[in-house]
């Protein structure tokens, strides 16, 4: 089986979907980034009410700020490393009512690693009933997007027996409070602007190079075709008269002598 560059793939498109592309990148960068300027809307706006999470609606994209309320199991929770190799601590969320942990899990709870003893205790402090797994807990923070299966979460859980659903989402918590989450949150979305703009601007360079390069080749298709059609008209013309090709002294030539001798005007005296 033949394995195709990607690259190659790309450098094949044709120049106006280049275009197309950078239009696309940067309009999902725009719908999906929160701006430090709307952050400042958001907290002019009321706390979003509680939501149970037996009765969240899947996780987008897009981050949205989120009150759950969820339980706990606090055997689960651990130290999670991702595909870059940075650490973070993590807690299972379960249903508030659950009497087990499902098998297969849909929320976690993640911090960098320095902050799980911060973590631990904002945790213990928003305590609002117990379960039959653990804690009861409502919590403040954002719904960061769904989490792919096959992921760092994903193993993790398949490491401890558990799977992780298909609606599985990543909850990160204000543990400064609200304006100091939100702000975290709009600086860590613009950081990454700059590369999504820049992959825009060079995706634009390839489109208008594509686009240069096909109008100075069909510039030189109609260049060539123009001298084609010359060479071929002129042998044409250099043929067509009859009278080039009499010799002299022939049958034809004589006759033509003498009407020029008949024709010519008599001398005058």
């Amino acid at each position: 089986m033949t394995v195709v560059n990607p690259f190659l793939l790309v450098l094949r498109l044709p120049w106006w979907s280049y275009f197309l592309l950078a239009a696309l990148l940067v309009g999902g960068a725009q719908l999906t980034r929160v701006l430090p300027g709307s952050v400042d809307e958001v907290l002019e706006t009321p706390v979003p009410a509680a939501v149970a999470i037996s009765s969240l609606a899947p996780a987008g994209d897009q981050p949205a700020e989120t009150v759950l309320t969820a339980q706990l199991d606090l055997g689960l929770s651990g130290n999670l490393v991702d595909e870059r190799g940075d650490r973070a601590a993590l807690w299972v969320l379960i249903d508030e009512d659950a009497t087990r942990t499902p098998p297969a899990v849909s929320g976690l709870l993640t911090v960098p690693w320095s902050e799980r003893d911060k973590a631990a205790a904002w945790l213990m402090d928003r305590v609002v009933s117990y379960g039959a797994v653990g804690p009861v807990i409502e919590l403040h923070g954002m719904i960061d997007g769904a989490l792919p299966q096959g992921g760092p979460e994903a193993v993790y859980l398949v490491g401890k027996g558990h799977g992780l659903a298909p609606d599985g989402f990543r909850f990160a918590p204000f543990l400064d409070g609200r304006e100091a989450g939100l702000r975290a949150m709009a600086a860590a979305n613009v950081g990454w602007m700059p590369y999504m703009f820049g992959v825009a601007a060079l995706l634009c360079i390839l489109g208008g190079g594509k686009l240069a390069f096909r109008q100075v080749a069909r510039n030189r298709l109609d260049v060539s075709l123009v001298k084609r059609r010359t060479q071929v008209a002129e042998p044409i013309q250099a043929t067509s008269p009859a009278g080039d090709s009499v010799l002299p002294g022939s049958p034809i030539d004589r006759i033509r002598a003498r009407k020029q001798i008949v024709s010519a005007p008599p001398p005058q005296v």
